[in-house]
């Protein structure tokens, strides 16, 4: 790769990080006190990744500007992705009790429990013999 092309990709970046930015911005001006937004993260789970929305409050900090916890909401925006307000009916808030009326039963949680110590033995194997 010659060092034009390599030019043209930081420059084609940097292009790319200005849009977000401004878009993070207007997020920032446009941000309301105490009305929810959602971020879409992705949940590794063992049957399979499951997408799950988190949960963003941003309300008026001590020094004037919109925050949730630490974190402005431009910052939210660029680290965490496009906010929206309304996540959809098909995706579970991230940290909501669970909408799962059973708890397993003693036997579900006996095959769990053998089945994490199978994965477990057949990792120290593995490790064993590297």
């Amino acid at each position: 790769m010659s060092w034009i092309d390599r030019l043209d990709n930081v420059l084609t970046q940097a292009r790319g990080n200005g849009k977000a930015r401004r878009e993070a911005a207007r997020f920032e001006r446009n941000c309301q006190e105490g009305v929810p937004y959602y971020s879409i993260e992705e949940c590794v789970q063992p049957w399979g990744n499951e997408p799950r929305a988190m949960k963003w409050v941003f309300k008026r900090g001590r020094l004037g500007g919109l925050s949730c916890g630490p974190h402005s909401p431009a910052y939210v925006w660029l680290n965490y992705g496009p906010l929206m307000e309304d996540p959809g009916d098909h995706i579970e808030e991230l940290l909501a009790p669970s909408t799962n009326a059973h708890p397993p039963t003693a036997k579900q949680r006996e095959q769990l429990a053998r089945a994490l110590c199978e994965g477990l033995e057949r990792a120290r194997k593995e490790l064993t013999r590297a």
